[in-house]
């Protein structure tokens, strides 16, 4: 079966099935609409303070490259790479 298909029907499966419980549940609908109103504040919440671990993360690994010598030696070989790429050049115009 295609992984795409099975997939689709999970979350298929899964929606229908949320879509029934909120439904036929016997909460009232002010409150089950506050209780997921609170989980997706909750969820963004915590989605933010991920993404700025992240965000702190990349930028402290970022600091680090960009402070050691790897940058230097990165810049110095692009150099010499465009050097010996001229030398070629020039050496194939003036054969």
């Amino acid at each position: 079966m295609n992984t795409k298909k099975v997939l689709l029907g999970l979350f298929a499966g899964l929606a229908a099935g949320a879509t029934l419980g909120i439904l036929f549940s016997p909460d009232k609908g002010t409150s089950t609409r506050n209780r997921i109103s609170r989980r997706g504040e909750d969820l963004l919440d915590g989605m933010d303070a991920k993404l700025a671990d992240f965000a702190k993360m990349f930028m402290d690994k970022f600091e680090s490259l960009k402070s050691t010598d790897y940058m230097n030696e990165a810049k110095s070989g692009l150099s010499n790479s465009i050097d010996r790429s001229a030398e070629a050049v020039k050496s194939k115009i003036n054969s």
